[in-house]
């Protein structure tokens, strides 16, 4: 969410150096996954803007 609203901070963290470990994240079922995060969220949030 931090990505999608352009906080400025986001921009000084490298991802790559994130470990969002191997396994995919669920929030909600029947969401929408996110491959860059591995996580599932609710579609709400996705389509936000």
């Amino acid at each position: 969410m931090a990505e999608k609203a352009e906080h400025y901070w986001f921009e000084m963290l490298n991802i790559d150096k994130i470990n969002l470990g191997t396994s995919k994240q669920q929030l909600v079922e029947n969401g929408i996954y996110i491959k860059k995060y591995r996580i599932t969220i609710p579609k709400e949030l996705y389509e936000y803007e």
